[in-house]
């Protein structure tokens, strides 16, 4: 009986503590190890430009912080800068470790290419709030003023929290370099220049095709204009869903649904050194009045993402005349994820 009682006793104890490892804890960045931290947190920005992704983890004083983590206390540091500018250094830092760091592009619409410092406070203020309650982050935080494109559309503007962990690389390395925190944080998440699954850049028959479209020209907004307009003229929209060939094969079968023709312009604007990302939509047709779910590119240059939709020959650079309006926006992606 005595040694039941005890293994009961043992299996309490083994569930409680697996129950408690699950949950949040209380962590603290010792007031030495802050310069330490904004070091790391720097030279993760910097794998970031080498890489388009951040590291998994950092190490500070012999502490691993992953993802959730670098959130965590980079919020919870940055707050005390902001509070205590000639003294921050020397108190701890008190965080919450433990939280789940989603990796999702999904509902990334925000499409303002820096924002205030403190809207991106704001918006970390709201991510690690959930992830208090919820013991993960959530997969992205909005600001509070709506998107209204000038064709209508009327949408939230959301932050995805991979971006929002490499904002917080972004400033953390301002400082280091500065001295000082920035007024605005870059909100790219990507430098949207690699090859991804479906749109490889570096094959030879993307790049030969590339060289063929843009051969003679000099700048980067007649280089995409003409890329755009080459792969709404030279192949044929084909009706199914989601990916099915990726550029190689569209290049190929000279043919492909929306989602294929934007892999393969994103492909080529990318072996021209033109930022790239994809634009998924439920869009409203002028012609049928259909809401139909739908997926185009936007290429950047000079300092302005063009919406290119070359699923259909009425659609012109920066511009979709065959639909009217986005009755649902679903996210900017560096790759699509269908």
């Amino acid at each position: 009986m005595r040694a039941l009682r005890y293994l009961l006793a043992c299996l309490v104890f083994v569930t409680a503590s697996l129950f408690c490892g699950a949950e949040q804890t209380d962590k603290v960045l010792v007031k030495d190890q802050t310069g330490k931290f904004i070091e790391q947190m720097s030279d993760a920005y910097e794998y970031f430009l080498k890489n388009d992704r951040m590291p998994e983890a950092i190490r500070v004083g012999g502490v691993s912080y992953d993802s959730g983590a670098m959130i965590s206390a980079g919020y919870m540091l940055l707050k005390q800068m902001q509070a205590e500018p000639q003294s921050w250094q020397n108190k701890d830092v008190v965080y919450k470790a433990g939280a789940v760091c989603p990796d999702n592009e999904r509902n990334n619409t925000l499409g303002l290419d820096e924002i205030s410092f403190d809207d991106f406070m704001m918006l970390a203020g709201k991510a690690c709030v959930y992830a208090d309650k919820n013991e993960k982050f959530p997969n992205y935080c909005t600001l509070e003023t709506e998107h209204k494109d000038q064709d209508g559309s009327v949408y939230p503007t959301q932050m995805v929290i991979n971006a929002m962990l490499v904002g917080f690389a972004r400033v953390f390395h301002y400082f280091e370099e500065n001295a000082s925190l920035p007024e605005t944080v870059s909100t790219w998440h990507s430098d949207f220049l690699r090859s991804t699954k479906h749109s490889p850049k570096n094959h030879s028959l993307v790049k030969s095709t590339m060289r063929k479209v843009t051969k003679g020209l000099t700048s980067d907004y007649d280089k995409a204009k003409a890329l755009f307009e080459y792969v709404r003229d030279a192949w044929e929209w084909e009706n199914y869903s989601n990916t099915g060939k990726g550029a190689v094969k569209v290049i190929k079968d000279k043919g492909g649904n929306c989602c294929d023709l934007s892999h393969t312009l994103i492909a080529m604007s990318r072996a021209a050194g033109i930022p790239a990302r994809y634009r998924h939509a439920q869009c409203k047709y002028v012609k049928s009045g259909k809401v139909i779910g739908h997926v185009m590119a936007e290429l950047y240059v000079d300092g302005v993402w063009y919406l290119c939709d070359p699923s259909s020959n009425e659609d012109s650079f920066g511009n979709h005349e065959a639909w009217a309006y986005m009755d649902t926006f679903n996210g900017r992606y560096r790759e699509l994820p269908f």
